[in-house]
């Protein structure tokens, strides 16, 4: 039987490290093979690395993962979902949320968030997303709030 795939935003990450609920879900994930990486994130997530060897160690745990790679599919998606955004006046969300949702639609995979930007995007779409805490419940001001 395959295991679903998962694919975690940069807000989900960060409220790893301040919520045993997530932190939980992130590693049951991975230790399953279900949890994937794609270019996005990681880029994302290394660019607040405070050193060489801070980079070099989180990219040795990135790397780990099973990935799901941007590519022309994607590229295509991600333009869509904007258009589809625009025509309801929402299109101004980040360029790596659209990103981290069309590599999750075009892959099947879930996306893990704290971001309310994802919701938007799931009801202009087929994306499946799932917030990694209940939204209000984290810490800092990523649940979206617009």
């Amino acid at each position: 039987m395959a295991v679903a795939k998962h694919v975690a935003d940069k807000s989900a990450f960060e409220q790893q490290r301040h919520s045993e609920i997530a932190d939980g879900i992130l590693k049951a994930l991975a230790t399953e093979g279900a949890l994937h990486m794609t270019e996005i994130v990681a880029l994302e997530l290394l660019y607040s690395a405070r050193s060489v060897a801070d980079y070099e160690s989180r990219w040795e745990g990135l790397a780990s993962l099973p990935w799901l790679h941007l590519d022309e599919a994607v590229a295509g998606e991600a333009l869509g979902l904007q258009h589809r955004l625009a025509t309801r006046g929402q299109h101004r969300r980040p360029i790596p949320d659209l990103l981290v949702a069309a590599t999750a639609i075009v892959h099947d995979a879930t996306v893990l968030h704290y971001d309310r930007d994802f919701d938007l995007i799931a009801e202009v779409s087929d994306l499946s997303a799932r917030w990694i805490i209940p939204p209000g419940t984290g810490h800092g001001g990523q649940s979206g709030d617009r």
